[in-house]
Formats: C-alpha cells, structure tokens, sequence
C-alpha cells in the first residue's frame, strides 16, 4: 500500500555471516544465488534486510543504510633470518611485524564527508545534547571542523563514519617455542571510505611502514559499491513507515561502517538500503562480533 506495488514480493533469506566461515563466504553464497537465479533482479528497487545494525539508537535517531564503506583486506608479511631463538642474529620477522603494525596504528586517517554522512550529521544536530549537536552541524565550517570532528571522533561509531580505518585482526608465525620464524603474518583489515584508490592506499601503507623486508599486498580484489540514490519511492516508504512507528524521531542516510550483503546488489546496479527493525543502543552496537554481543530487551 505504502509503494504502491501490486506484483509480486520476493523475499530471500541467506546464511548470516555468523553461521558463514567468513564474511566474503556469506558474500559468495548471494553472488550465487543471483547467478543461479538472475531473474531475482528484474525488480528496479530492492530491500535489504542484512545484518547490518541499524535503527533507532538512545539518541533516538532512524538510520536507513543506503551506503557502505569499502571493506577490503591486506596481508602484511615480514621476513626475517630463520634459526635458534638462543641465538638471535637480530633479523627477527616478528619483531618487524610488529613494527609494521605500529606504524599503521599511528596513521591518522583525516576525516572525509560524503553526500551520506553529511546528510547524517547534520540530522544529529537535533538529538544530540550541547556543544556535541552544535558540532554535528560544522564538519565543514572552517572555523570549527577540526575542534568538532576531534569532539565526534570520541564517540566510535561516529569516528568510523568520519575516516579511513585499518585494525590488524589475525597474526601468524612460528612453528615451534624455541625457533625464530623465517616470515611473520598479519591481516589487515581496512574500512575504506568511498571513491579511494586501492594501489594509491596500498602503496601509501607501504611508505608508512618504510621497510622494505615487509610485503603489503592486497588480499581481496577490490570491489567498490556505489551508493544507493535516496530519491526513490522505496525509500520514501521506508521513511513514512519510520515517522509512523517512531513519531519525531529525525529520520537520516546513513553509511555503515562495516560491510553487507547490500553491496554485492549495488555493484549489480540496483538500489538496495539496509534496516534493522528494531531499537538498538549505542552501547550495544559496538558489541557486535565480539563474545558479549547483545540487544536490549527493553
């Protein structure tokens, strides 16, 4: 009623990338169904229900994911002199990595607005309490940009949104206690914001680390998805449905910090956004894959 529509209503549900080995597997498993099924896509706008964490917060904010950032992963590998830990000949690959890693950490990422997430924090300016909404509307003032973005970048998820982040997730080496390894391995897990270069990102990882006994090579293709537009009925629906069920709460674009499976449909061309039906609050949010991960019941 609200879409006006009148065919048919496809609904597809797929394995989450919890159940998943990995998220590229979940991202397989769709990429799949659409070759096995290309039909699937003959509709001009499509809803997708991810496991993207989204809705209300405590700040009482609607957030409809029409955006992502670019998840992309690096394997970072140091050599090094293999032999007897009793021995050390000071060509320890661990200790290489880890100063590889150390020197990615102290990258500071500057802060970025796109159509989305400037459309984003402009709609916080009403919820959010003090000199923290009063900011929320200046990312781009000259004047106060850098004084309000260090103050929204205390918050994670709004630090997420505003730049480029890279987090070391998995670390490998050695095969024995008492043996020094001759390669020590890292992942590197990026979250790019859009219209980044890969081979100019990769290559810029390479000048920080500055060692040239240290690989930094790409561990995926690298896959943009383009936003989806927000001037379409699907999404006007979903805006009238949320003022419905959550009466003056400002209802914004958002772009998700992580990945979905709402990526693989855009790069196909069709329009796609992100919804959780559910409230979910700020401190639940940044659980999400980790051993406590939770929803309020309230």
């Amino acid at each position: 009623e609200v879409l006006g529509h009148h065919g048919d209503a496809l609904l597809r549900l797929g394995k989450s990338e919890e159940a998943a080995r990995s998220y590229q597997e979940s991202l397989r498993h769709l990429e799949q169904a659409i070759a096995a099924n290309p039909d699937d896509l003959s509709h001009q706008t499509l809803l997708a229900l991810t496991q993207e964490r989204l809705g209300a917060s405590s700040m009482q904010l609607g957030k409809r994911m029409d955006a992502e950032k670019n998840y992309q992963d690096f394997t970072i590998v140091a050599g090094g002199t293999a032999g007897h830990s009793s021995i050390p000949v000071g060509e320890n690959p661990v200790d290489r990595l880890v100063e590889a890693l150390d020197r990615i950490a102290a990258i500071s990422f500057p802060v970025s607005l796109n159509d989305t997430t400037r459309a984003f924090f402009k709609g916080l300016a009403s919820v959010l309490p003090g000199e923290t909404g009063a900011c929320s509307a200046k990312l781009e003032d000259p004047e106060s940009a850098s004084r309000c973005a260090a103050l929204l970048s205390r918050n994670p998820n709004f630090n997420a949104m505003l730049r480029t982040t890279c987090m070391p997730t998995m670390l490998s080496a050695g095969i024995k206690e008492n043996v020094i390894p001759a390669t020590a391995r890292a992942n590197l897990n990026c979250r790019i914001l859009p219209g980044a270069d890969l081979k100019a990102f990769t290559e810029m990882l390479k000048a920080k680390i500055q060692d040239p006994k240290v690989e930094v090579t790409p561990a995926r293709e690298f896959s943009p998805s383009p936003a989806s537009p927000v001037g379409t009925p699907l999404y006007a629906a979903i805006e009238k449905v949320t003022r419905v069920m959550a009466p003056g709460v400002p209802v914004v674009p958002y772009m998700s910090p992580g990945g979905s499976d709402s990526q693989v449909l855009r790069q196909r061309g069709k329009v796609a956004y992100g919804i959780l039906p559910f409230p979910i609050l700020d401190e639940d949010l940044r659980t999400m894959h980790a051993h406590d991960e939770r929803i309020s019941l309230k």
